[in-house]
């Protein structure tokens, strides 16, 4: 898997088994076309949509 679209994602990547993973803005093989706006922007968005719902999660549990 190379993108993580959202909670779905993670679920999957629970179910598989992985316990840790690294999240980045952009894929570190390829040249780096992003402004710092882009990656802040990216990096909020990711915070948004999976972050905080996986802590909502975990606090529910």
């Amino acid at each position: 898997m190379t993108d993580i679209g959202g909670l779905d994602d993670i679920r999957r990547l629970e179910d598989a088994g992985v316990a840790e993973l690294s999240a980045g803005a952009r894929n570190p093989c390829e040249p780096d076309t992003m402004t710092v706006e882009q990656k802040i922007q990216a990096a909020e968005a990711f915070a948004e949509n999976v972050i905080a719902k996986l802590q909502r999660r975990c606090a529910g549990s």
